[in-house]
C-alpha cells in the first residue's frame, strides 16, 4: 500500500510541473457562490 501511495505521489508531482495557472482565477469564488457570467461579463441579478 505504501508503494503504491508513493507512486501515486510521484505521479502526480510530475503532472503538477505541467498544469498552468487559471485566467479570471479571482473569480472562481463567484462562479462558486452561482454568480451568472455572459461572454465573461458579470451580469446583474434580475429584481
Amino acid at each position: 500500500m505504501a508503494t503504491m501511495l508513493a507512486m501515486v505521489f510521484k505521479l502526480a508531482e510530475r503532472a503538477s510541473l505541467k498544469w498552468r495557472k487559471l485566467n479570471g482565477h479571482q473569480l472562481i469564488g463567484k462562479v462558486l457562490s452561482s454568480v451568472k457570467f455572459i461572454n465573461g461579463i458579470e451580469e446583474p441579478l434580475a429584481a
